[in-house]
This record gives structure tokens, sequence and C-alpha cells, in this order.
């Protein structure tokens, strides 16, 4: 389950479908990669064939990243069995 998000217009797009600060063409594959981590009950759940599913580190603890576009992924971290901190990040 889905317990934070770090980006809030990521968190109005799940929570309203607030599509406003979210590129159009990426609201479909942003609204399915929500609604697989939000029934994910590990952070691997999320290696699906065509998801580009990655993990990395941020700092100290591990970070994990689905692939939206070239240069734009979901990022978020896992504790107990939810997805916290989930952000929409440009990689640099």
């Amino acid at each position: 389950m889905i317990k934070s998000f770090r980006n809030r217009s990521l968190q109005r797009f799940w929570e309203n479908s607030d599509v406003e600060r979210i590129p159009t063409d990426w609201a479909e594959s942003v609204e399915e990669i929500l609604d697989l981590l939000d029934k994910a009950k590990q952070p691997e759940d999320m290696a699906l064939p065509g998801l580009g599913f990655y993990a990395f580190a941020e700092r100290t603890k591990p970070r994990f990243a689905i692939v939206v576009s070239r240069a734009w992924r979901i990022a978020f971290s896992w504790k107990g069995g939810d997805a916290i901190e989930v952000d929409l990040e440009e990689v640099h």
C-alpha cells in the first residue's frame, strides 16, 4: 500500500486524479504504476516486464524506481509492507 508521498503533484494525482502537474502523455502510465505499487507486498513485486524496475542507494537506505520516461522515474522507499516517500524524479 502507498503510505506517503514526497511529491505533492503525484499525491494529488493519486488521490484526486488531478493531472494539472503531470504530463498528460504520462498520466495513464503513472496511474498504472501507482496502482501496481499500491497492491505490491514487497518492492520486488514491481519487477514486472516492461516496467524498468531497479534499486539504488540513497545515502544509507535503499530506494527503488520504475521508469516513466527516458529522463523520469517514480522512486520509492519501502517500510514493512508499504511504499513510502513516493516521488516523481528526474534522472540526472
